[in-house]
């Protein structure tokens, strides 16, 4: 089962880079593969479930994640998807398991996320497609529970600040729209794998 979990993390990643990111496409195909078949091994070893469902929702991230730094944009479809794909997949994995408790909390920190990111965008510079981005991410990190929640907070918000130094000192200037969601999403992601690694 493992290797099954890294092929197919491995070729959708490479898959979603192809589909998304037609100036670099062969770079995109490389970082999605990488990222796709670390995501499906990490899954994999630790045998988190629902597995497949994370696997689904970390390639839609990084289609969003390569759209946004391509366009400038997050597409309300993916976000929604993303969305409506750990809902719906985290509940089912309630209904099996039983773990009520572990699915009314990650609707309570998906939700944390929502409020957390509207606010943000009210006295800051972040879009809505940022805000609908962190239902998703605030869905998957709850359901490994608040410390692995906190955590992937804290590291997007590094990876941002980062990402924005980076950016700004590129343009020479503090000025501009910066793409937040890859940065975000490298974040959320790396703790994700490190978690689910047992790292």
């Amino acid at each position: 089962m493992i290797w099954l979990y890294c092929v197919v993390g491995l070729v959708a990643g490479a898959a979603v880079g192809h589909a998304s990111a037609k100036p670099a496409r062969p770079l995109a195909m490389v970082l999605g593969a990488v990222l796709g078949g670390s995501g499906g091994l990490a899954i994999a070893l630790s045998w988190y479930r629902p597995g497949w469902i994370l696997l689904l929702v970390m390639l839609l991230w990084l289609w969003i994640g390569f759209v946004d730094f391509a366009e400038q944009r997050i597409p309300d479809r993916l976000s929604w998807a993303a969305a409506v794909v750990a809902l719906v997949g985290l509940l089912g994995a309630a209904e099996v398991s039983g773990e009520w408790l572990r699915f009314g909390q990650a609707v309570a920190i998906g939700a944390v996320f929502a409020v957390a990111a509207g606010v943000w965008s009210m006295f800051g510079s972040l879009g809505w497609g940022d805000v609908k981005l962190s239902v998703s991410l605030g869905l998957m990190l709850g359901w490994q529970g608040w410390l692995v929640a906190g955590a992937g907070a804290a590291a997007a918000i590094v990876t941002a600040g980062v990402w924005g130094v980076v950016v700004a000192a590129k343009r020479r200037s503090w000025r501009g729209h910066v793409p937040l969601a890859p940065s975000w999403l490298l974040g959320v992601f790396g703790v994700i794998v490190a978690t689910n690694a047992g790292l």
